[in-house]
């Protein structure tokens, strides 16, 4: 497994739900199929609070442009959560 969902999981399990490890290591198998690598990587920087692209992309290191569309699609796929207000996104 890529080091990368092993943070993925790391960083879910400190979240109030949790993400525990396996033994067969099955978490790390579920979250390649729901995560590419680049959604991986970016997920681990998404906090349980709502935020703009801006704030998000000023802490993975990546240009609003770049990184919000990303954002738009992991929320298209469910796998984050997008909501908007005033007519601003936020993830």
């Amino acid at each position: 497994m890529t080091t990368i969902y092993k943070s993925l999981a790391t960083h879910l399990d400190k979240l109030p739900g949790g993400y525990p490890p396996t033994p067969s290591g099955v978490e790390l198998r579920i979250l390649e199929r729901l995560f590419t690598r680049q959604e991986a990587s970016i997920a681990v920087y998404l906090t349980l609070r709502p935020e703009p692209p801006g704030k998000i992309a000023q802490r993975v290191g990546q240009a609003e442009e770049t990184l919000a569309p990303v954002l738009y699609e992991m929320s298209k796929k469910g796998l984050i959560v997008r909501k908007e207000k005033d007519g601003k996104r936020f993830y």
